[in-house]
Parts: C-alpha cells; structure tokens; sequence
C-alpha cells in the first residue's frame, strides 16, 4: 500500500492568484462554512463544518506550521491530533488547485475550458442559501454610464452626465460588500474601460478576492490591456455582439469597424485562457443573423447569452421598445431551437413552475444581491430602478440590514401582491420583470408588454408541442384583463411609504414614447 503524501509542517503554504473565498457561519450555535472559487479551473467549492474552521485559520506565506496553534484553538482539539489532519487536509487543497507548493511554478491558464455564464448546480444552491439566511452574495456595479459606443438600444439613461463615485468610495464600498459577504461582483457601465481608474478597482476587487465578471464592448481594450486583464484572472468577460454581419453591428453600435475590435478582444482573451461570453440581444434587424453570431462565439470557444428582453431607458425613455421582436413566427423560431438558451421545453416548464407560489417571489432582485448605480443609488437590481439607497451617504450594511427601509419593504412583496401577475396561469411560462414593467407603465406591479408578448409565445409552443392542452390558458395579455393597481391595497397594509411612492411615480411621469423628445 502506497502511504497518501503528507504535506511537511515547516513548509510554506501560498496563496494562489486564482482564489475568490469567503467564510459565513461565524455563530456558535451554527456550522460554519466557506464558499471557494478556483477562478483558474473556474470551479466553485463548498468547505463546511470543522474543513471549513480550518481554512479560514490557515497562515498563507508562512511554513504550515505558523497555522497550527490557530487551528487548534478553532477546532478545540489536543495539537497531537489536529497535526497529521491538517497536513493531509493541505494535501487535497494543493490537489484542488486553492493552495500552492514554494516551488511550484503558477503556469498560465491554457485556455477557456468550462462556460462563462452561471451553469454551475452548486452555484444556484448556494444563493438559495444565501436568500434564506439574509446574505449579500453578489454585487452588480455600473462604473459609469459613459461609452464610447452609442447602441440604438441602450437602457442606459439618454442624459449620461453624472457625479460618478470616486474610486475610494468605490472600493470602500466593495470592503463593505466583503463584509457582508458578497463573493461575486460584476462591473457594468456604459463602458467600464472609459474610466481611467478601471483597472485600479479590478485590481482593489481581486485583493478583496471577490470573483469578478467584466461586462465590456471590448473596444478599448488593447493588447497590453487584455493581458492585464487576463492576470487577474476574471471570472468570465462578456463582451456585447449584436451580429456577425460588420454592418449591421455597427449600425447597431453607431460606431464603424466596432465589431472587428470587440471580435479582435474576445479572440485573444480566450487565447490567454480567459473564459469569455457573448452576449446578443436580440432586435427586429438583427434577430435574423442570431445563428451566425452563435456560430461565432462556437468558433471562439466563447458561450453565448441570447436575450429577448428589451427595456426601456431607466429615465423613462422608451425609445428602445421599439427594436423589440414582436413577429409571432421569429418568436417560435427562437423558442424552438434547442442550441440556444431560449430554448422552452417540458423540463424548464415544469421546473418554472414548481418554484411560484402565492407566497414566493417572482425573481431574487434584493434578496441576495444588490445594484450600485455610477452615482451610488443602490437599486435591488439593475432592471428595477427602484431607489433604496445611496452609498454616498449610508453604508452599504445600513442599506442591506435597516428592518424599516425601501429594500426590507421590497423583499416582503409576493407573488399574490402582484396585480394579474400573481394569479396568472401564463406564470411557468414567464420571465417575469418588475422593473421593465415599472419602466413601461409605472407601476411594478403590474404586466409588462414584454413579459405578455414572450409568455404567450411560449404557451402558443407548449401547446403546439403537446405540452400542455390547447386552449386550457389564457392568451389575453395582462394590460387587456386587468384592474387597477393594488398599491393602495399595499399602503394600507404597513408598505414602506417611500417604496410605495416610488412604485407610484418614479417613471409613469418621465415615460418618454419612442419619436417623443424627453422633458
């Protein structure tokens, strides 16, 4: 029998460059555990129980032996018998990739080998957690709405011009994130490569070790850029195609040869290992070319994200509506292709619809994770501009904690409290989205357009398919069967006044139709 290696006490352990990790469970009464990412294998771990006591007290940049006396302590156990453990215990995190050797040579990543977008099981059960025991467990931060592109399509607001926070508050308010355990950040904008301090906040990021997801046109990345980037080993970058036709891509982006740079940044990020996402909403002039773009991402080695949804600008503005998919028959055809991420079956029906009850939540915005505008208003996601704070003036854990605030009020809304939605029988086979219908008509209670026109198409195909009987649900859109909103039901009932009020008007009085000029 070949004895298992044991790794030597007066060796040094060091920290990979890879690593994103966070330790949760600090009650007596409760086990503890940690969240690990190997953002080099791009592999998500679970350390639980006394494993992961032992993690959070293991000494990196010293010899193993430095860890023992805090081991010990954590685990309330004689040295004799912690000793030979934790050795061993090393062993399987060098193996793991989450511990390095002296000596051992950090090689380059050799290429992007597993997706770039959320596919992980582990993943979804760990947020499930994080909802149910009140945890940040990810950050989405616009940087700013500048860009260098101006798409036809852009729901950022149409005046761009802001007081951006500054890259101090920016990082405090990522310590502050940490501190309540967020482990997955996205940087958004505009473009986050216009502001000149871009890679100063990665690098802050990753010193924090959260796990870091880049949204980009990838226009202003240059050579040297991208291998910046690429060393501090991102947990995905998606970069916006619109198609695989020069053209039309960049009529979409209004900036001429703009698809040969953002092709250009894709293709030698993924050479240097980087795992990379495509990222295509769909619109009337461009829905056609959906499966040349998805063969360019197959030839690039990227994953691709197709998107129907379309909103309108977060000022109100609904200029961008009008590039919406609306033909019934490109509908079906998207819906009926099993390569894309669109694709509807019995499975993902069946799956949709097991989660809604009366007393559920139509979607996780606020629950375990929050939206940081360029000027510090805090939203509970970047598709519902519902002002619950603002960084500039509260800490984040005030915002993320307060029992009588906007957020808390937000988070007690149910599905039942939703006018038609909640009682829909269209549910399992809508994406729901309060944000887009407070954009479109005020009130995030009620249906939106979009949500209608979707979910409709996708009963039109389950019964097509055999799914579910033919006419045994309702094709009328929302907006058509509905009463008025129970927001005043909702007052009366102890809402937070200012959430209300907002729901009321923060854009019913600023929507801007498309050819309308804005206030």
């Amino acid at each position: 029998m070949v004895a298992c290696p044991v790794f030597p006490l007066d060796s040094k352990i060091m920290r990979p460059p890879w690593l994103a990790s966070r330790f949760y469970g600090r009650s007596e009464t409760e086990p503890s555990w940690s969240v690990v990412y190997n953002l080099r294998a791009r592999r998500l771990l679970l350390i639980e129980g006394q494993s992961s006591l032992v993690w959070e007290n293991l000494c990196f940049d010293q010899p193993l032996l430095a860890s023992l006396p805090r081991v010990v302590k954590a685990l309330q156990k004689p040295e004799s018998q912690v000793a030979d453990s934790l050795s061993r215990f090393v062993d399987v995190l060098v193996e793991k990739g989450l511990v390095l050797r002296p000596s051992q040579e950090i090689m380059p990543r050799d290429g992007a080998t597993s997706p770039a977008i959320d596919q992980d099981p582990l993943e979804a059960r760990i947020e499930q957690r994080m909802v149910a025991e009140n945890v940040l467990w990810r950050l989405f931060f616009e940087l700013t709405y500048r860009c260098n592109e101006d798409c036809i399509h852009c729901f950022n607001p149409t005046e761009r011009r802001t007081e951006e926070l500054t890259t101090g508050q920016i990082v405090r308010v990522l310590s502050e994130g940490r501190s309540l355990g967020a482990l997955l950040l996205c940087f958004s904008g505009g473009e986050v490569f216009s502001r000149r301090d871009a890679f100063e906040l990665l690098e802050a990021a990753r010193e924090l070790e959260y796990a870091v997801d880049v949204y980009t046109n990838g226009v202003l990345l240059t050579e040297k850029r991208r291998e910046r980037l690429a060393e501090l080993y991102p947990r995905s970058v998606s970069v916006s195609i619109y198609s695989a036709d020069a053209g039309i891509h960049d009529a979409t982006t209004r900036v001429k040869g703009s698809l040969g740079k953002s092709v250009e940044t894709l293709r030698h990020l993924a050479a240097l290992g980087v795992p990379i996402n495509v990222k295509c909403p769909l619109m009337k002039h461009t829905v056609d070319g959906y499966r040349a773009v998805k063969e360019l991402a197959d030839t690039l080695g990227a994953t691709v994200q197709f998107d129907l949804v379309l909103a309108g600008k977060n000022d109100g503005n609904l200029d961008p509506v009008q590039h919406r998919v609306t033909d019934p028959d490109k509908l079906r055809m998207l819906l009926m292709d099993e390569d894309i991420p669109l694709f509807v079956g019995k499975e993902r029906i069946e799956r949709e619809a097991s989660r809604l009850s009366q007393d559920g939540n139509f979607c996780g915005a606020g629950l375990a994770n929050l939206d940081i505008t360029p000027d510090g208003v805090v939203t509970p996601c970047v598709s519902l501009p519902l002002p619950v704070g603002n960084v500039k003036q509260t800490p984040l854990a005030e915002i993320w904690e307060a029992k009588n605030s906007p957020l808390r009020s937000w988070r007690n809304i149910r599905v039942q409290d939703y006018v038609g939605c909640g009682t829909c029988e269209r549910q399992a086979h809508c994406s729901k989205c309060a944000g887009i219908a407070l954009v479109e008509h005020g009130d995030f209670l009620g249906p939106s357009d979009q949500d209608c026109l979707i979910s409709i198409a996708r009963v039109r195909l389950a019964e097509e398919r055999g799914i579910i009987p033919k006419g045994s649900i309702s094709l009328i859109p929302g907006k058509d069967r509905l009463g008025p909103s129970r927001i005043n039901e909702m007052e009366r009932r102890g809402f937070h006044t200012k959430l209300v009020q907002l729901g009321r008007t923060i854009t019913r009085k600023n929507v801007v139709r498309p050819g309308e000029r804005p206030t």
